[in-house]
């Protein structure tokens, strides 16, 4: 579904990057078209720069070496959302330092654990929609973050100072002393504690007329 569009009336697409090739945004996108199936979705593909609501890597060093670069460009605009794409099984500790220095300048932190039937496929998830308590949680979790996510970068466009810049990623890591304290929620997921999404107008996803059937 790599650069596909699918719009939705007019209500802003949730616009989708993966922060380099093969980090699973084909996957997760293809997952949120199942669970919110007449939702607006950009498929971005790689990410190149720009406003972006949703970074999505995957846990292999390759992949969560680009999250610092990715998040510093996307900063410049506002804190989006990162997914990680559990494809390999457990901690990978070499990578787990990268995302771990990467969640604090996330808005909210989502991931989508390791599923072996998913190795095998061309195009995972497959026809039929996965279940699990960490998918369960990010379809209830993730509206309420993205319509937070798009009232306070709507709160920064209008009232923060230019010279206010966020937070910056240290290109070096600096070693473990450095990851910032998280807490592990079950079904292998972490998020933030995000504010209930009430009524309102293009910050909203998905629509209340496209939600899931």
């Amino acid at each position: 579904m790599s650069g596909d569009t699918v719009t939705g009336g007019q209500f802003e697409p949730l616009r989708v990057a993966g922060v380099a090739g093969g980090a699973g945004v084909g996957t997760f996108v293809r997952l949120l078209t199942m669970a919110f199936p007449r939702s607006p979705i950009v498929d971005a593909n790689r990410y190149a720069g720009g406003r972006i609501d949703v970074l999505v890597t995957n846990n292999t060093v390759a992949s969560a070496m680009n999250v610092g670069p990715a998040l510093n460009e996307a900063l410049r605009f506002h804190k989006p959302i990162l997914v990680v794409m559990d494809t390999q099984r457990g901690v990978v500790k070499n990578a787990n330092v990268h995302l771990n220095l990467a969640r604090t300048h996330a808005f909210a932190v989502f991931e989508v654990r390791h599923r072996r039937e998913w190795v095998g496929m061309a195009a995972a998830p497959g026809k039929a929609m996965p279940k699990g308590r960490d998918l369960a949680i990010l379809w209830t979790e993730l509206p309420k973050a993205i319509k937070s996510m798009r009232d306070q970068r709507t709160y920064m466009a209008l009232f923060q100072p230019r010279s206010a810049l966020p937070p910056i990623i240290p290109s070096h890591a600096a070693g473990p002393r450095n990851i910032p304290p998280h807490a592990p929620v079950a079904g292998g997921l972490r998020r933030t504690s995000l504010s209930r999404a009430g009524p309102g107008g293009i910050g909203l996803w998905p629509p209340p007329t496209a939600g899931r059937p």
